[in-house]
């Protein structure tokens, strides 16, 4: 394996990596349904966190959808070499 200097590998993340995420994510956010990822949530965690405005639910249940979604394109589009260096 080639060894690749900061600046190459910034390049890289930039032009090939961050440009696919941020496409992916883009089309998963067009292809929720909010309805189905509502009945998937427990009624009881929006209490314990003190979730009390439409708001801030609607704000938790995007930012818990959007972060597992974030760690499943990042494991798809990292090269392998990346991964185990």
């Amino acid at each position: 394996m080639q060894n690749l200097t900061y600046e190459e590998l910034s390049e890289f993340v930039k032009s090939d990596i961050l440009q696919q995420f941020y496409i992916k994510r883009l089309e998963k956010l067009n292809e929720l349904n909010f309805t189905e990822l509502l009945k998937r949530k427990k009624p009881y965690l929006f209490k314990a966190k003190n979730i009390q405005t439409a708001e801030q639910l609607i704000r938790y249940i995007l930012d818990a959808y959007l972060s597992s979604q974030e760690e499943l394109s990042l494991m798809i589009y990292l090269p392998h070499e990346l991964i185990s260096a």
